[in-house]
């Protein structure tokens, strides 16, 4: 059993973790108020397929997948293309997974300038050998040897490392790839609907409303009126919503399907 406290509200992730995993990392983030986690699988790279667009210095493509983040080339824990345009690495995870990060390690006993540029793409697309997939980031500096790109959301069999350009190499000392078993959990955090707001209800507003009345459209909410009499008014029924009867109250009156209720506020 893995339990995941939070302020608002304590989850248990019993029923959506498999016992068979062995839970590595939580990765919780608070992206404008509201809260995203993901379950590491860990490195799943290893083991995986890679290829590369060439192989220079019997430095294959399995040289990034090997397990040792080593960045002396020289110590033959590699990856390397021959001089050439665009070269290109991929891995093939065998199967679409939610990547969350991706970890780069560069070469540093010289030349590190080389990876400037390189791109990472994610998807499960092989047109163009992979290198049209969605991009989830560029190498834009090489101070530190190792790099790493938070791709949360990305989905994708196959990952890329693309370096466009003329008489480039490609040179990659390490890649791992870093998954979920969970895209996110925010739907176990999500609250209850509510009904919209009077922003919301401005935006939905429409004028010259036809009927909607044997139609399966979604209602329109209408603008807020102060009726003389609401009795017998017939307003559509809010999923996800309790409407509780008022008096003195104003009224917001929607266009859908039908029931009779008396006067109410959110």
């Amino acid at each position: 059993m893995s339990t995941l406290f939070l302020l608002f509200p304590p989850i248990s992730l019993e029923s959506v973790i498999p016992e068979s995993y062995s839970l590595l990392s939580l990765k919780c983030i608070l992206p404008f108020g509201s809260v995203r986690c993901s379950l590491s699988t860990g490195n799943v790279a290893g083991g995986a397929s890679p290829t590369q667009s060439s192989t220079e210095e019997g430095a294959g493509a399995e040289g990034a997948i090997d397990g040792n983040s080593d960045s002396d080339f020289w110590k033959g824990s590699c990856a390397r293309t021959r001089k050439s345009k665009d070269p290109w690495w991929r891995v093939d995870l065998k199967s679409s997974n939610y990547v969350t990060d991706v970890r780069i390690t560069n070469r540093a006993d010289c030349c590190s300038d080389q990876l400037l540029g390189a791109e990472l793409r994610i998807g499960d697309s092989l047109e163009n050998d992979g290198n049209s997939n969605r991009l989830c980031g560029t190498v834009v500096s090489v101070a530190l040897t190792t790099i790493i790109f938070n791709c949360d959301g990305f989905i994708g069999r196959y990952v890329n490392i693309f370096l466009p350009g003329q008489d480039k190499i490609l040179t990659l000392c390490e890649v791992e790839v870093f998954t979920s078993i969970l895209p996110t959990i925010d739907t176990l955090l999500k609250p209850k609907p509510y009904p919209p707001s009077a922003h919301e209800r401005e935006k939905l507003t429409t004028t010259n409303t036809p009927s909607l009345k044997g139609t399966k459209q979604p209602p329109s909410f209408g603008k807020e009126t102060t009726p003389q009499s609401t009795k017998g008014t017939k307003i559509p029924s809010i999923p996800g919503t309790t409407i509780q009867p008022r008096t003195g109250k104003k009224r917001y009156v929607a266009i859908g399907s039908e029931s009779t209720i008396g006067n109410w506020n959110r």
